[in-house]
């Protein structure tokens, strides 16, 4: 049966597995591009063009000079770095930072430290390889700039050319995943000393931003536009054999071609492949997101069938169903059922006092109203002897506050200011201590409603629905089949979450009575429906009886407001008003215990509301050296 609670949780599942979905679809969408990033203390930083040669000797020594041309924001940077990957042991020359100030490229002096955030003298420069977590070769640069600032970075390596019969062989890393910022326009050229056979850009997933490698000779060079931080580029060249270094006995030009070949292929298809991810309907990808919940559907459906039970399944009633099951104390009946209806507590226990001689309350000769909470034999003063001890602290709490008012208001909203709320909550939680007692004397316990169970799993769900997330928006890939391979299980995750977290704190699937609670709990709930459903001035008139035995458990159920409301009035001598057959006022014997009735409408929900609120890459070559990363602080 389809409650509102269902149909509403049913509803939110399917607007959050859309939106996630469209969410995904943007992600498969995005086209990432070159962005700046900060150093802390909102600083920016961004390389706007970084211009690299890659000059290699006879010898097989590399040197590697950098013009990195920055856009540092406004404020001042007091450190910049660069990291340089050693992955096959090269040894470190030669290493130099220049300052370019108007044209002119200025030498910054040797001595500084390397460690981040510490440096040294403004102008200074220093290095040194470190091994952790990988060898690598820091340089460090000391400054105090802002706006746009360029400094070129040169050092020489020995043992990063590898030499073969055929050629010698050159894979570098020209750009590394450790730097901070993206590069506006990377600039990439290359010098052997013999004709260069082979240039072969990897910039996995950047293809369309990446120009056709040109050669000409022993020069060769491409340019990489708008490279996203922690983008690597790569660069595999083979040129005609160094005669200055030793040659290994073996050809190496094959198994370049070959391995230059398979990542043209992959690239190939992944562009293929991402375009068309791009011209996939919206209804697509919810597809996996609904295959998903279907999934989730069939363990809450299994879990149904093992734990869960049907809280709308009413059990007949028949002539006794306006009358409570059970002889049992409004307020301890509310607290064993749980749920919402024990913030109705206090209204119930309220209620269970008044309820006794409220038609007595009658004009004083001063003009002044006065409550007296009267027990069982008529006394005009509260005697708590003979109160049960279940009543008792919120009695004292609503007696004395009744007293300390100067007009001792029967309008309870009257009273709410003269309730200490320190007070009110030792008050309360003494009440519930009672009640806690009072509950073994009725053969009654807490009903298991299997919220332990319930929070685990919403708990769960949402830790996966994060998960999914997090894969969505954090794969990282460069275009839309990358990401597509990296995410694509994050669909069907938040259809199968979502289901578990909504059929969980909807409840009916994962928890269920225990023999021995059912029948007395249905009964309860086929009571508290009575309730929500009747229509007082037609199928149930309210008479004398239903106002003894049902207004204080209508009131633990939350249904006080509207038993009152809808009880029959009376004219000002005391005979039924018009159209009126309950005959209430006849018994009642005076006018103003019905404007009593009015004040009470209005006082239950402000008292028991104070009371409650007082108590509740296409397949990159491994190994290459180079690139590594950088940044400032």
């Amino acid at each position: 049966m389809f409650t509102l609670k269902r149909i509403l949780c049913s509803i939110a599942a399917l607007a959050i597995i859309g939106g996630t979905t469209a969410l995904f679809m943007f992600a498969i969408h995005a086209d990432p591009t070159a962005t700046g990033s900060g150093g802390g203390e909102e600083k920016y930083m961004f390389l706007e063009q970084v211009d690299t040669r890659l000059r290699v000797d006879s010898k097989g020594e590399l040197t590697v000079s950098e013009k990195l041309s920055y856009d540092l924001g406004s404020k001042a940077w007091h450190g910049l770095y660069q990291d340089v990957i050693l992955n096959h042991g090269e040894q470190v020359k030669d290493v130099r930072v220049w300052r370019v100030t108007g044209g002119f490229a200025d030498p910054m002096a040797p001595g500084s430290g390397i460690e981040l955030g510490v440096g040294g003298a403004y102008g200074s420069y220093g290095y040194g390889v470190v091994k952790a977590p990988s060898r690598r070769l820091r340089i460090v640069w000391n400054v105090n700039d802002t706006g746009h600032r360029e400094f070129i970075v040169r050092y020489r390596l020995h043992g990063a050319v590898e030499n073969y019969r055929d050629a010698s062989s050159l894979l570098w890393d020209v750009w590394g995943t450790g730097w901070e910022t993206g590069v506006g326009l990377l600039n990439v050229g290359i010098a052997f000393p013999g004709a260069i056979d082979l240039v072969h850009p990897r910039t996995d997933g950047l293809q369309t931003r990446t120009t056709e490698p040109s050669i000409d000779g022993r020069r060769g060079s491409f340019t990489v536009r708008s490279v996203p931080k922690e983008q690597p580029v790569q660069v595999q060249v083979a040129a005609k054999p160094l005669s200055g270094m030793p040659k290994e006995n073996s050809d190496v030009l094959p198994s370049i071609a070959k391995e230059s070949a398979r990542i043209d292929a992959v690239n190939a298809d992944r562009a293929k492949r991402s375009d068309e991810l791009r011209e996939r309907p919206f209804i697509w990808f919810l597809l996996w997101s609904l295959a998903g919940a279907l999934a989730g559907l069939a363990i809450v459906y299994l879990a149904n069938l093992v734990m869960g039970r049907d809280r709308t399944r009413p059990i007949p009633a028949g002539g006794s169903y306006q009358y409570p099951p059970e002889k049992i104390p409004a307020p301890v009946i509310a607290k064993a059922l749980g749920g919402a209806e024990t913030e109705n507590l206090v209204s119930a226990t309220l209620l269970s006092l008044l309820q006794r001689d409220i038609f007595r309350v009658m004009p004083s000769t001063t003009k002044k109203e006065d409550i007296g909470i009267m027990n069982n034999v008529g006394e005009t003063s509260y005697n708590a002897t003979t109160v049960a001890p279940w009543e008792r602290p919120v009695a004292d709490l609503l007696q004395s506050t009744i007293d300390d008012h100067p007009e001792h208001a029967p309008d309870f909203t009257k009273l709410k200011k003269h309730l200490k709320p320190s007070e009110a909550e030792s008050k309360i939680e003494a009440f519930d201590s009672a009640l806690d007692a009072e509950m073994p004397k009725f053969n009654l316990e807490r009903t298991y409603r299997g919220h332990l169970r319930r929070t685990l799993i919403c708990v769960f769900a949402g830790l996966l629905f994060l998960l999914a997330l997090i894969a969505m928006l954090g794969s990282g890939g460069t275009d839309a089949a990358a990401r597509w391979d990296a995410s694509w299980w994050a669909l069907p995750l938040v259809g199968f979450s979502n289901v578990l977290f909504w059929s969980a704190l909807e409840g009916n699937a994962f928890y269920r009575l225990k023999p021995e609670q059912e029948e007395r709990v249905r009964k309860w709930e086929t009571y508290q429906d009575f309730f929500r459903n009747m229509d007082l001035s037609n199928q149930y008139p309210l008479t004398v009886e239903i106002w003894d035995e049902a207004l204080v458990y209508a009131a633990a159920f939350g249904f006080a407001e509207k038993v009152i409301t809808n009880m029959p009035r009376t004219n000002a001598d005391g005979s039924p008003a018009a159209g009126d057959t309950a005959g209430l006022g006849s018994i009642a014997n005076n006018a103003f215990a019905v404007s009593a009735l009015s004040s009470m409408t209005s006082g239950i929900g402000s008292v028991t509301g104070m009371a409650s609120d007082s108590s509740s890459g296409g397949g990159f070559s491994g190994g290459a050296s180079g690139g590594g990363g950088g940044g400032g602080w």
